[in-house]
C-alpha cells in the first residue's frame, strides 16, 4: 500500500470517529445535566451526572432511578421524595441533603458522604452503605432491611427504633 493511500485512510477513518463522537454527544443521556436551582420532579434518567455539581439544586421528586451519579456534589441538596432506586452514588457528596421519602432502595452508596443528611422515612433497603459516612443524620422511620451498613461512620446517627421485623442497626455496631 502506498504512502498516499494510507494517509487517505488514516484521515478517513479519524473523520467517521470526529462525526461519530459528534453524534453521540447530541443524545440526551449523553448531555451534562444543568438544573440548579430546579430540577423538582424531572425525569433524569438519561442524563450523565457522574462527578455533576448539583450543590443545594431542588430535585425534590426527580426520577432518578438507575442514574450514575457517582461522585456526584450534591451537598445541601433537596431530594425529597426522589425516586433514586438502584442508583449509583459511590463516593458522592450528600452531606447536609434532605432525603426524607426519598427511595434509595438497591442503591450503590458505598463510602458517601451523607453526615448530617435527614433521611427520615427513606427506603434503603438492600443499599450497599459499605464505608459510608452517616454521622449525624436522621435514620428515623428508614427502611433499612437488608442493607450492608459496613464500615459505616454513625456517631450521632438518629437511627430507627429496632423491631423484630426491621432489620435495624444497634447503636455503636456498623451492622
Amino acid at each position: 500500500m502506498s504512502k498516499r493511500v494510507r494517509m487517505a485512510a488514516l484521515l478517513a477513518i479519524s473523520l467517521l470517529a470526529i462525526v461519530a463522537a459528534l453524534s453521540l454527544a447530541q443524545h440526551p443521556w449523553a448531555q451534562p445535566v444543568s438544573c440548579p436551582p430546579h430540577c423538582q420532579g424531572n425525569d433524569l434518567r438519561r442524563r450523565d451526572l457522574r462527578q455533576a455539581d448539583l450543590k443545594g439544586a431542588d430535585l425534590r421528586e426527580a426520577i432518578l432511578t438507575g442514574v450514575d451519579l457517582e461522585g456526584a456534589h450534591l451537598e445541601q441538596a433537596n431530594l425529597n421524595r426522589a425516586q433514586l432506586q438502584g442508583s449509583k452514588l459511590q463516593g458522592a457528596h450528600l452531606s447536609g441533603a434532605d432525603l426524607q421519602q426519598a427511595n434509595l432502595a438497591g442503591a450503590d452508596l458505598r463510602e458517601v458522604d451523607l453526615s448530617g443528611a435527614n433521611l427520615n422515612g427513606a427506603d434503603l433497603r438492600d443499599a450497599n452503605l459499605t464505608g459510608a459516612d452517616l454521622r449525624g443524620a436522621d435514620l428515623r422511620q428508614t427502611k433499612l432491611g437488608l442493607a450492608n451498613l459496613t464500615g459505616a461512620q454513625m456517631d450521632g446517627t438518629l437511627l430507627p427504633n429496632p423491631t423484630p421485623d426491621c432489620g435495624c442497626p444497634t447503636a455503636g455496631t456498623g451492622q
